[in-house]
């Protein structure tokens, strides 16, 4: 009797054994495999043209996006970057910034063919306070505003099939401004590069 018992004791100590080293197992594969996406998302950079200004903060303030790596991710396997432009007018009442995210074709742009897509996302931000201090935070906080909602929206998805309908036209020869009438915005002159650092994220413009 008492070896029977043994028996059954040992099997239940091998089984619960058994189950956790497989429970182990598994979550260590679940850890390794969140450190190669996080390392792939680390490195992973959005392109993007924009004006000087933005373009300065930027390189003060670094990204503060929720949704950056999924924005990032889409950008990337398309090979596209964000157009972002914005207005900004200190009125007798208060402080307005509107910022318009469209995106663009960066191999298109680098032959200097820069047509940003139909679709734009546009965001609007107002204060009271009426000084430029408060004009230069609500054209970064807009400005991540506006680029954060593509990553909670089909806008950007919109965006992209836009860009590959660009591309498939420019091949074939029959891109207009009846077809596709973005292609009348100036082309920038001058996109300078802002570098990624590993503490933080940045806007690169290439």
């Amino acid at each position: 009797m008492l070896l029977i018992y043994n028996i059954i004791v040992c099997y239940i100590i091998n089984k619960i054994y058994f189950i956790w080293i497989k429970n182990y197992m598994k979550a260590l594969l679940l850890i390794f495999s969140l450190f190669i996406t996080s390392a792939s998302y680390a490195e992973c950079i959005i392109y993007s043209n924009s004006s000087d200004t933005f373009h300065k903060i930027l390189q003060e303030r670094g990204w503060d996006l929720k949704n950056y790596n999924k924005i990032c991710q889409k950008l990337k396997n398309s090979n596209i970057g964000l157009d972002i432009n914005g207005i900004t007018q200190i009125s007798s009442y208060q402080t307005t910034v509107t910022t318009q995210v469209r995106a663009y074709a960066l191999e298109l742009a680098k032959n200097k063919k820069f047509f940003p897509s139909n679709t734009v996302r546009v965001s609007i931000t107002s204060n009271p306070e009426r000084t430029t201090n408060m004009e230069t935070n609500l054209i970064y906080r807009d400005a991540m505003s506006a680029v954060d909602k593509l990553g909670e929206t089909d806008s950007l998805d919109t965006m992209i099939n836009e860009i590959n309908q660009l591309r498939k036209m420019i091949n074939q020869g029959n891109i207009s401004k009846n077809n596709f009438p973005s292609m009348s915005k100036i082309p920038p002159k001058k996109i300078p590069l802002i570098e990624q650092k590993p503490t933080r994220r940045y806007f690169p413009l290439f």
